[in-house]
């Protein structure tokens, strides 16, 4: 009776085999009826479609991690960006500020009548409104060209509102020349401010070509 030759003895025999493989195979072989063949045939493919199944399974989580990665990247270059052009918004508000107290108090009779009670000439509140709104700017998600010029306004800002509020708390104690000092320093913070508020505004300009 003929021994039905099966896979895994086939394997058996390969294993098994030396140099002379293919020679001692041929009499196993020219025996392997229909269904040895079959056999054969069938579990090559099962090994096939499996090895194909992973390959693809592996292949698709890749590409599906790297369009999330791709995804998460482009989010996050659009949020930087609408953070760079909220800088930019808040940091001209601030300078129109500064423009508007410096226009209200050219002189140091202004800063007296304000610190005598005349708010129509400017409000230093407005300030400090400001102020709070640059504090709260989240400099982690600013680009990072953008976090020092975001600080500098931030300091140019308080200085100025610390700088008119002494001059506003003092101004009966100055004389000409502390008065015309203390003017010349608040049109010079904002001489500062106007410098970085045009870096800003080139640096989001580039990052949106």
């Amino acid at each position: 009776m003929r021994a039905v030759v099966v896979p895994w003895q086939a394997t058996d025999t390969f294993r098994n085999c030396d140099g002379h493989t293919f020679y001692h195979l041929l009499p196993l072989l020219s025996t392997m009826s229909a269904s040895d063949w079959a056999a054969w045939v069938q579990a090559i493919g099962t090994i096939v479609a499996i090895f194909g199944a992973v390959g693809i399974a592996m292949w698709q989580t890749e590409k599906q991690h790297k369009s999330a990665l791709a995804e998460m990247r482009e989010d996050r270059r659009q949020n930087r960006r609408e953070a760079a052009r909220n800088l930019l918004a808040l940091a001209d508000e601030a300078l129109d500020l500064l423009h508007r107290s410096g226009q209200a108090l050219p002189k140091w009779e202004a800063i007296m009548s304000l610190a005598q009670g005349d708010k129509h000439l400017f409000d230093v509140q407005e300030l400090q409104v400001m102020e709070g709104a640059l504090d709260a700017v989240q400099l982690h998600v600013l680009p990072h060209d953008l976090v020092r010029p975001a600080r500098m306004v931030q300091a140019g800002v308080r200085r100025y509102r610390m700088a008119l509020g002494h001059a506003i708390e003092r101004h009966r104690e100055m004389d000409a020349a502390q008065s015309d000092s203390a003017l010349a320093f608040l049109g010079l913070l904002t001489k500062k401010l106007e410098k970085t508020c045009h870096d800003i505004d080139e640096l989001v300009r580039r990052d949106d070509a």
